[in-house]
């Protein structure tokens, strides 16, 4: 279990995630894409009448919840609680991200896959710092084209349109280099971070307009957290934490 005061005694909060059952005492765990297998060393309690009748009413199978309660010592004295069906994680949205290209006055022209092996001038642009990422996007039809980020895009193009019909790849300068991206992703996931016992997921994604950016899981957004995310390029790092104070909604 997690021993750690992630906010103020008696601070009313909210969160999402799965709840585990040990010796008929539910926990609270981040949310994740499968049902946690037992009690993790970042589960907190839930206590209270409420999470009483919580631990006789989920379903192992399916133990996704959203609750309100308040932060007591070292756990959650639940309120309210809503089961859900499905994972809160944002990796379960339906919404298609952004594209950051117009659509060609051609139309797009798609791939039946979407995965395609990288060519060796694909991975030349990339070893050069010129390609960021590379992408599938679905588009209406179903099919796929393929978003680049670039640092430049004149040379990416004089190289990419050898490889592709111009109407297939969309072609975009990308926000941030890969090696600002590494190197945030390393602090981030550094094992000596004071924040390393309550991140359970991270990854990439793109944002709401096609860049891709950092997404990062945390059971709450801590003050160190947080300082360290004002230091980071603006809009570089997503946080959604699993719990949060309802008076800073």
């Amino acid at each position: 279990m997690l021993d750690r005061q992630l906010f103020g005694d008696g601070v009313e909060i909210a969160g999402h995630g799965a709840v585990a059952i040990d010796d008929g005492k539910p926990y609270f765990m981040g949310a994740g894409f499968e049902p946690p297998e037992g009690v993790s060393d970042k589960a907190i309690p839930l206590t209270g009448s409420t999470a009483e009748a919580l631990a006789t009413q989920v379903d192992p199978a399916s133990p996704w919840v959203a609750i309100r309660g308040r932060w007591q010592g070292r756990a959650i004295e639940l309120s309210d609680v809503e089961l859900l069906d499905r994972s809160p994680v944002s990796g379960d949205s339906e919404d298609r991200p952004a594209l950051p290209c117009d659509q060609p006055s051609g139309g797009w022209i798609g791939f039946p896959d979407r995965r395609k092996e990288w060519t060796d001038e694909e991975k030349q642009l990339r070893s050069s710092g010129v390609l960021v990422s590379r992408r599938s996007f679905e588009i209406d039809d179903g099919s796929y084209i393929f978003v680049f980020l670039v640092t430049d895009r004149s040379a990416a193009t004089a190289v990419l349109h050898r490889l592709y019909d111009a109407n297939s790849i969309c072609v975009a300068l990308a926000r941030w280099t890969a090696d600002t991206q590494r190197e945030t992703m390393r602090a981030l996931i550094d094992d000596s971070s004071p924040w390393s016992d309550i991140l359970f997921g991270f990854g990439e994604s793109p944002d709401a307009e096609g860049q891709n950016h950092i997404v990062a899981e945390p059971l709450a957004v801590t003050d160190e957290l947080e300082r360290w995310l004002g230091d980071q390029p603006d809009g570089l790092v997503e946080l959604q934490p699993a719990l949060w104070r309802l008076d800073k909604v």
